[in-house]
């Protein structure tokens, strides 16, 4: 992992190539309520993972900050709800472009999924804002719930 906290990431501006075998950004505080989370707010991003792109355990909300992800998993990845509410994105997922266990919100900025398995999945997907465009192999949009373990696989 090139960027890990236990408890949080927050990260409000700065430029950013991150070339990992697993996760590019990672929070995986599995054992507290309310930690393990990311934030980030603004920023330039490149990041090439073998694992997931940026990952928080139990939240991930992204404000701001131009982002370039390519991931051999999900690219946005948290086993809680992520919320967009800005930024610029890039992405090309060998699995999720976008993937929450729990709520997926997006009300703002500009997400361009290039290649994905599932586009965005999540329990539920709120959209309220914002432009998307999205390439996958399977679901453009899944709000079937469940978890990643939970898909067939050829």
């Amino acid at each position: 992992t090139a960027i890990n906290g236990k408890n949080c990431v927050k990260i409000s501006g700065g430029t950013f190539t991150l070339d990992a075998g697993t996760a590019g950004i990672k929070s995986d505080n599995e054992e507290e309520d309310n930690l393990g989370y990311v934030y980030i707010s603004g920023g330039t991003f490149v990041i090439t993972a073998g694992g997931k792109g940026i990952m928080g355990y139990a939240a991930l909300e992204i404000a701001g900050g131009t982002f370039e992800i390519t991931s051999a998993d999900d690219a946005l990845h948290t086993n809680g709800s992520l919320a967009l509410t800005g930024g610029d994105f890039i992405i090309r997922a060998g699995d999720d472009g976008i993937h929450a266990d729990a709520d997926v919100s997006i009300s703002g900025g500009t997400l361009a999924i290039a290649e994905s398995y599932e586009g965005i999945e999540g329990a539920n997907i709120y959209i309220s804002g914002g432009t998307i465009s999205l390439v996958s192999s399977d679901d453009g949009l899944n709000a079937a719930g469940g978890s990643d373990d939970d898909r067939p696989r050829a």
